[in-house]
């Protein structure tokens, strides 16, 4: 077995001892080409489970779960209301029906009529309530801004949010829309998102970035040694300390910042944080959402 292969099967293998991460996936126009390329890229046992929510016309019947099932070994189906999330399942929304997430049960509610309809905000505010820092966002090809305002919660969450490259996408106004708040955290094609995934959820560094800190077997002396170094680095390069922020917030987003960089030892984070300035930017724009009140502050080139 190759390394790259055996390293797979380790992360796969760590997602399905915890809380499995759920996956909510948005698309339009021309997100058909995307969704397939992206699932014929999903593994049996990813660990996860993966909600897609399309727009369709309500009376016209969806073959997007027979589609999706000739190329991917996950189990695709069509939820009923009340059903419990699973691992390793694909859950596609009933034209008809708006789905939303609550502990983990799908709930399809009927549609209501509105001038703009928007499913997939709809749909990722309810994931990043329900499951938070155990949730990613993917806004996949299609026209207009649908997705924008969800993928906020979901950072207010600490949710994990791709969107689809300029180039991989058949139509980009959707992606484009996300990308534009500054709150994406990776830009990618589909055929790289599930293993980028993979790598996130199964990351160490994520891992403990989930736990509540009092779990932590690093000592506070300890942990103060590198989380000085990242304080100190911050306000020479930011010119704001952190360092009175609330420890736990301050954790999980610096795990998450390293799940992201698929970097395990905070030592190593910290040298990365000093050859990389923006990744000082990056965990500086984190570390604002939510631990102040600026939701809508956007930190862009300094």
């Amino acid at each position: 077995m190759s390394k790259k292969k055996k390293e797979n099967k380790i992360t796969e293998k760590s997602l399905l001892k915890r809380n499995f991460p759920i996956v909510g996936i948005g698309a339009s126009a021309g997100g058909l080409e995307a969704l397939k390329v992206f699932f014929s890229n999903v593994t049996a046992k990813s660990g996860m489970a993966y909600i897609v929510v399309v727009h369709m016309s309500p009376k016209q019947p969806s073959m997007l779960k027979e589609l999706l099932q000739k190329i991917t070994p996950a189990t695709v189906l069509t939820p009923e209301d009340g059903q419990k999330i699973e691992p390793n399942h694909v859950y596609i929304s009933p034209p008809d029906k708006e789905i939303s997430l609550f502990k983990g049960e799908i709930q399809l509610m009927d549609t209501v009529k509105r001038p703009i309809p928007l499913p997939i905000d709809s749909f990722l505010k309810s994931l990043a309530l329900d499951q938070g820092k155990n949730a990613a966002a993917i806004i996949l090809s299609g026209m207009g801004s649908d997705g924008t305002l969800g993928i906020r919660e979901f950072k207010a969450n600490d949710g994990l949010i791709f969107a689809q490259s300029d180039d991989s996408a058949e139509y980009t106004a959707m992606p484009r829309s996300a990308i534009k708040t500054g709150l994406v955290d990776l830009v990618l094609s589909p055929d790289d998102m599930p293993k980028k995934l993979i790598q996130y959820f199964g990351n160490p560094a994520t891992k403990s970035a989930f736990e509540s800190t009092t779990t932590t077997t690093t000592t506070t002396l300890e942990k103060q040694k590198w989380l000085n170094k990242i304080f100190a680095i911050l306000r020479s390069q930011i010119g704001h300390d952190f360092s009175g922020y609330k420890l736990n917030t301050i954790l999980r987003r610096i795990g998450r910042r390293m799940g992201l960089n698929h970097i395990q030892k905070h030592d190593t984070y910290v040298r990365f944080l000093r050859e990389n300035p923006n990744e000082v930017d990056a965990l500086f724009r984190d570390l604002l959402i939510g631990v102040t009140s600026f939701l809508e502050i956007q930190i862009h080139s300094r």
